[in-house]
């Protein structure tokens, strides 16, 4: 028995209801998610910016890093790295010491470690006191080795320059190589610590504020 033509588009109709819409015509859910970055929500392949807090590593699992607060309770940032800081010489390997926490070589050079730091003003000798862990030249008078200023009545590194003068080395001095620019200052090469001025040493063959302790 054959279906009239005139039923045709009805049963056609009734077959489209019972399928449901189509893959084409459902509307796509909202997905959201959060990375080390940010949040966002994405509705197929465009996403944009939401309110959220960005995913916070473990500490414990951060392995490079460029400050302590990185590494997590008992860890510290040592190279670039994070390690479990050491308490003694014993901590380390044969060859190294530790310093503030850190495994260093036994000779290398310290840079800012023991060599400067300092607990106390005793630490730092006549017309110095300690501030910032650092031995600082007291200043009365208000003059300060340049690249200082002169806060507190101790000469501490200039936080924000107010007049640059230099972004390069070339910058300084028409680039004769004199000088070196260092935190938007030209400092003057030395050899010898009498070449200086205002208080400033001869250190590492530049004029500057010695805040090395004893």
């Amino acid at each position: 028995m054959r279906t009239p033509r005139t039923l045709l588009p009805a049963v056609l109709g009734l077959l489209l209801l019972a399928a449901g819409p189509s893959g084409c015509n459902k509307e796509e859910q909202e997905r959201r998610y959060c990375d080390s970055l940010g949040c966002y929500a994405c509705v197929g392949d465009r996403c944009y910016p939401v309110p959220g807090d960005p995913v916070r590593p473990d500490p414990s699992q951060v392995m490079t890093c460029d400050n302590d607060s990185a590494c997590g309770t008992g860890r510290v940032c040592n190279l670039g790295r994070c390690e479990a800081a050491c308490t003694d010489h014993s901590s380390c390997r044969s060859g190294n010491v530790c310093i503030s926490g850190r495994c260093r070589p036994a000779d290398s050079a310290q840079c800012g470690v023991v060599g400067a730091l300092c607990t106390d003003a005793s630490q730092c000798g006549a017309g110095r006191t300690c501030v910032d862990r650092a031995c600082a030249k007291l200043c009365p008078d208000q003059k300060c080795p340049l690249g200082q200023v002169c806060k507190d009545g101790a000469c501490v590194e200039d936080p924000s320059p107010q007049v640059a003068q230099c972004t390069y080395d070339h910058d300084c001095d028409a680039g004769t190589g004199a000088f070196r620019c260092v935190n938007a200052y030209c400092l003057p090469r030395c050899t010898t610590n009498e070449t200086c001025t205002n208080g400033a040493s001869c250190i590492k063959g530049l004029c500057r504020a010695d805040r090395r302790a004893g």
